[in-house]
């Protein structure tokens, strides 16, 4: 199951509001849920996305890391919530 948009929506604007520059969508394997992390200024969000699923050497995530998490995707706020919200796979570390 995904996040469903709403919800999606709502992260998107309370990470905003909260002065975030990224957030990132993490799946908890074995539980099925998903949580956001949100990236603060001066925090690495390609070094927080590896930390929920280990590089695999083209800067992106893997599939699966040995925390048992999942990076799903990862949204910028410097870019329009519309332009991101909804499309399939989404990696926006800028």
């Amino acid at each position: 199951m995904a996040v469903m948009k709403d919800t999606l929506v709502n992260w998107f604007i309370a990470g905003k509001a909260r002065g975030a520059t990224h957030m990132i969508i993490v799946q908890e394997v074995l539980l099925h849920v998903y949580h956001q992390v949100y990236v603060m200024p001066g925090e690495d969000v390609r070094l927080l996305a590896n930390f929920y699923g280990d590089d695999n050497g083209g800067g992106l995530p893997t599939v699966e890391n040995v925390n048992m998490t999942r990076v799903r995707a990862v949204y910028s706020f410097s870019m329009l919530m519309n332009d991101q919200i909804g499309r399939r796979s989404i990696f926006n570390f800028d």
